[in-house]
């Protein structure tokens, strides 16, 4: 009798504590990584788009060498279905894309049969990064209770975060790897200019940034500037700009500096950095539009210098003449781009 009432106990302790749990687990899990592309929106959004291209980066497909695929409907577009069968690490499921907004983003449905029947939500998303492309890979799964309590004893995080990032890598040198074997097209409308620079002082901060964090480092550490010239009543001699020193496509970083032109400096302007960029001859564009579209400028120096064979200097200056907090539409911003070469 004594034993019952102990296993009763323990039954209405078990089922107490898993009414507990099914509340404190989280009914929602949502997995996402990230990367950075150096490469076109097109080039991109195709190897996104399409499932046939998709298989090109698949980090499961390798997981089992003779998985079996097919394709139902017409690929890339709404209603196209991805099927597999695979080996234990591959499972069996299809997914059916439900929504595209172009270049921008693709939304699918995902359906596992094997080993284990579930369903989830998965979308990839396209945004700007200082002239490049910032690819999101990411994996929404609503857990209905009680079943969300497994979602306490299994890091889905953990067990596929990794897929996602390997996923995003191959992405990455997928799209790199076409971008760089496809010939260089520069815009005719870039007119490239040989000039003489005079020579300039700037004030401003400098620091080693990855390039989706330019644009927050430089607005942050402008700001700064102007107040502290402010203080130094130091006269500004022409546009704020962003001087880049180095600019590595290996690690996706740059050391640059958000600074200002100054003229008739009398003193040092505490806690910032003084740049003198010297006379010498340059190279000028002049890009008319949004940031986004930039890279097209470099490019056309990029071709210029190589045509004349000359050397590229440092540093590169991106002079943003048009403020855009004043000036919302962006087809009048002007950005004046100097390379130095010898």
């Amino acid at each position: 009798m004594k034993i019952g009432k102990i296993i009763l106990y323990v039954v209405i302790v078990l089922i107490v504590i898993g009414a507990i749990l099914t509340f404190v687990a989280p009914t929602h899990v949502k997995i996402e990584r990230s990367i950075i592309i150096n490469s076109s929106k097109e080039e991109v959004f195709k190897n996104l788009r399409y499932y046939s291209n998709r298989a090109k980066w698949s980090p499961w497909l390798e997981k089992d060498p003779q998985v079996k695929t097919s394709i139902e409907g017409t690929d890339g577009e709404v209603g196209a279905i991805y099927k597999w069968e695979g080996n234990k690490d591959v499972g069996k499921g299809l997914q059916t894309i439900m929504r595209i907004e172009d270049m921008q983003k693709i939304e699918d449905k995902l359906q596992f049969l094997e080993p284990f029947k579930s369903e989830a939500d998965a979308y990839l998303q396209m945004g700007d990064s200082a002239g490049m492309v910032k690819v999101s890979w990411g994996f929404i799964s609503e857990s209905p209770r009680p079943f969300n309590i497994f979602n306490l004893f299994m890091d889905m995080d953990k067990m596929v975060g990794p897929d996602f990032q390997n996923g995003l890598s191959k992405l990455k040198m997928l799209c790199e790897s076409e971008a760089n074997n496809a010939p260089q097209q520069v815009s005719v409308s870039y007119q490239v200019q040989e000039i003489q620079w005079p020579g300039k002082t700037y004030i401003g901060k400098k620091g080693t940034v990855t390039w989706d964090k330019i644009s927050e480092f430089y607005q942050s550490n402008l700001s700064e500037t102007f107040k502290a010239l402010g203080i130094a009543q130091a006269a500004m001699d022409g546009a704020p700009s962003g001087l880049y020193f180095v600019w590595d496509t290996v690690e996706h970083k740059t050391e640059m500096a958000a600074a200002i032109p100054v003229k008739d400096l009398k003193k040092e302007v505490k806690g910032f950095e003084k740049f003198e960029i010297k006379a010498g001859k340059v190279l000028q564009v002049t890009h008319n539009g949004s940031y986004d579209k930039i890279g097209d400028a470099h490019n056309a120096i990029a071709a210029y210098i190589k045509e004349k064979g000359y050397k590229e200097l440092s540093p590169v200056i991106e002079e943003y003449v048009t403020d855009p907090s004043g000036e919302k539409d962006t087809s009048k911003w002007l950005t004046n781009i100097y390379y130095f070469v010898e």
